[in-house]
């Protein structure tokens, strides 16, 4: 059986009972945190390991495969953006026939890639090596209590990690995961809403609840690694506590530990940077604004600040802003996308059902056969607007056609839109999302955001951020200087305007080769 990402389902019972027997006996501690880092994540690191190895040995038979791949990925994005926006023409069995067809590629293209390729588990002694100086990684799990006797699903926790390079791993059980998200909810409220002056109380109330009982197991630390699990994806860990995480010492995310152990990649050295900033939504359209959205004229300047960084970025705007484009980006050294993102969680829907008639002695047989639908990949309903959006979906790319873009030896991805963090994770997946299509695409790092930003503070950050990274800070020091120089501007001191911004991935500084003294 198989999770929702891909993960054995039997594997994720194994880590839960794990976890489970070790907090209710003090016994296999260690274990129980081997097992975690060598599972979670594991979907993404061998997608993002397979697209490598596939375009470091690509014949001119697997390039017509895989794009011819990219071709029914764009069709079933397409098709799936008209029904979301209530289209009348759609055809479930269209939709099955190019997810066979997709699934078939995809499975001779996995052929191609892992021949000849053994399979590496991370182990808890590498990952403790990986640790940046002073780092302490913290690495959160939603689980279920299974244990003899009781009843799979019934209680449903979130536990905690904390891995230090020296000293036994440490597990700290936080308590009933309802409470958790309700806390989670309750933050993000108070930050939609610039007017609501508690965030104070909200973030206190979830660092109580995530932090508190992991003080003593980091305290000293001088960087925080926090590897997310389910609801706590759309926290923003920075704004916890007092005083807030992010100005206690360095904090950076990452999708799970053994992230910590991805290095560099073989290949040409990366090219300029391309940036996408203002795209024309209404280029083609017959009603302008028909699928709203609207122009975002202030973010012509957020490619003048990168230009700043990167004097040679190549910038594309109005009508050249399109997905077309955007597919066609090939490694370049950094990625800054300016839009509109969404992200709109898919309904349970029954699977896809296949016929198939094959002869059989004297007589025929009709099989049968049940695929689960391409509704429900959390990547297809995570998106990003571009030139021509408000005419159809044509102006839409999915997360799932950008987990196929070449970004290997791209240092940083920078998401300057709406919601371009969110994402869905269902019991015994991944979090998925736009954050996770761009690392499988081989991106070090990426900087998204978790609710929708002020225009034009939104552009002060990214010229803050950008500053700092030409002057040579780290990725997380420049994310945190740019956010200081908002908070104390009275206009910007409310969080829901600068604390929406996370890193993701490599924390640390762009190589000398990116700084403009080396340009």
């Amino acid at each position: 059986a198989h999770g929702p990402s891909g993960i054995g389902g039997d594997h994720v019972v194994d880590l839960h009972q794990l976890v489970s027997f070790h907090f209710a006996s003090g016994l296999a501690g260690a274990l129980a945190a081997t097992l975690l880092v060598q599972r979670k994540g594991a979907v993404r690191q061998a997608s993002a390991r397979a697209m490598a190895r596939l375009r470091l040995r690509m014949d001119p038979a697997a390039r017509v495969q895989l794009e011819r791949l990219e071709a029914l990925q764009r069709r079933i994005g397409e098709q799936i953006e008209a029904e979301r926006r209530g289209g009348g023409n759609h055809d479930p069995g269209a939709v099955a026939a190019l997810q066979t067809e997709a699934a078939e590629l995809q499975r001779e293209l996995g052929h191609r890639s892992a021949a000849g390729q053994a399979v590496q588990v991370p182990t808890l002694a590498q990952v403790r090596a990986a640790l940046p100086r002073g780092g302490v990684l913290v690495e959160y799990l939603r689980w279920s209590v299974l244990l003899p006797n009781h009843k799979q699903g019934r209680s449903t926790r979130y536990a905690a990690l904390v891995l230090r390079r020296r000293g036994a791993p440490r597990w700290f059980d936080l308590g009933d995961a309802a409470a958790i998200e309700s806390a989670v909810e309750g933050l993000r409220s108070v930050l939609a809403d610039p007017a609501l002056p508690d965030v104070a109380a909200a973030a206190d109330a979830l660092g109580g609840l995530l932090l508190k009982p992991l003080e003593s197991a980091i305290a000293g630390a001088r960087h925080l690694v926090v590897a997310p699990d389910g609801a706590l994806n759309l926290v923003p860990f920075g704004l916890l506590g007092t005083p807030m995480l992010g100005w206690r010492g360095r904090l950076s995310l990452c999708a799970a530990g053994s992230e910590l152990l991805e290095g560099d990649v073989d290949g040409p050295a990366p090219g300029p940077a391309v940036a996408f900033v203002d795209p024309d939504f209404d280029h083609g359209a017959a009603v302008p604004g028909a699928a709203g959205y609207s122009a975002l004229p202030a973010s012509r300047a957020e490619a003048e600040a990168l230009r700043a960084l990167a004097p040679d970025a190549r910038v594309l705007s109005g009508a050249l802003a399109s997905t077309a484009a955007l597919r066609a980006v090939q490694r370049p050294a950094l990625l800054h996308v300016a839009t509109h993102g969404h992200f709109e969680p898919p309904d349970a829907l029954l699977p896809l059902w296949t016929s198939s008639i094959v002869p059989v002695d004297e007589g025929l047989m009709v099989l049968h056969n049940a695929s689960p639908s391409v509704h429900d990949d959390v990547l297809w309903h995570a998106a990003l607007a571009l030139a021509g959006a408000n005419a159809g979906p044509a102006g839409v790319v999915s997360a799932a056609e950008l987990a196929q873009l070449d970004l290997r030896g791209t240092e940083l991805v920078v998401l300057s839109a709406c919601d371009t963090g969110l994402g869905r994770a269902t019991p015994g997946s991944e979090f998925a999302g736009l954050r996770r299509a761009f690392a499988i695409a081989g991106a070090r790092s990426q900087l998204t955001s978790l609710w929708a930003v002020d225009d034009e503070a939104c552009v002060a950050l990214m010229q803050a951020f950008y500053d700092a990274l030409g002057k040579g800070a780290a990725r997380v020091d420049a994310l945190r200087q740019a956010q200081d120089q908002l908070r104390r501007r009275p206009r910007w001191a409310h969080p829901n305007h600068w604390g929406a911004f996370v890193l993701w991935g490599d924390a640390g500084p762009l190589p000398p080769s990116m700084q403009p003294a080396a340009a």
